[in-house]
């Protein structure tokens, strides 16, 4: 199987572009990234983007655990690997008791408040998916680029036909092919999720 970098990712994009007949392209970056983005848009749960950023309560914390700055969505909140109730803020100010201990928690700016005081020296847990490092230089790469080319490629591809204005059977060709793939990566993480592992790889073909 072939290593891709972030080299080798933006000729095939440029390559797939140039046998859709599509032209004058004036950047690659631009459409590689907005593909990355629609990827973590449409698979909103791709296991390796997901972390663990461990707060341990002292005398003067524990009210809340701020999101890190990769934070792009909350998965799970804990208190000694117990799950917290998501509840909407007005009904959080609403239970809140700062002697209770703690059951549930709202979404508050940059950070989670938390409903109750846990007891010093627990833990509070914040679950998260993070944001992909998108990579600076040609030589770089990330998960997407290595697990799964092929989806970041057409993801990438049918964000720079809609620019472009790509013939509409070879737009509606590029999205079937996406869509496909991106089938067949989440119907594989439904099937991972309960080991948390990704194990698909997306096959490698001609562009």
């Amino acid at each position: 199987m072939a290593t891709y970098n972030y080299g080798t990712l933006k000729r095939q994009i440029e390559a797939t572009l140039n046998n859709g007949s599509v032209d004058d392209i004036d950047t690659i970056d631009g459409y590689a990234y907005r593909g990355m983005v629609k990827i973590q848009r449409d698979i909103p749960t791709l296991p390796f983007l997901l972390k663990t950023n461990v707060t341990p309560v002292g005398p003067t914390t524990g009210t809340y655990a701020v999101k890190p700055d990769d934070y792009l969505r909350i998965k799970t909140l804990m208190v000694n690997m117990k799950p917290l109730l998501k509840v909407g803020e007005d009904r959080f100010f609403k239970l809140y008791n700062p002697a209770a201990a703690p059951e549930y928690y709202t979404d508050f700016g940059d950070r989670f408040l938390i409903g109750g005081q846990p007891p010093e020296g627990a833990e509070i847990a914040l679950r998260y998916y993070a944001e992909m490092q998108f990579p600076e230089n040609d030589e770089d790469s990330n998960q997407i680029i290595r697990l799964m080319p092929n989806l970041l490629i057409y993801a990438a591809v049918v964000e720079a036909g809609k620019d472009l204005l790509a013939e509409e059977s070879i737009l509606n060709l590029w999205n079937n092919t996406y869509q496909e793939l991106r089938a067949q990566i989440q119907n594989q993480i439904d099937e991972d999720a309960h080991e948390g592992m990704m194990t698909v790889e997306a096959p490698l073909g001609e562009y």
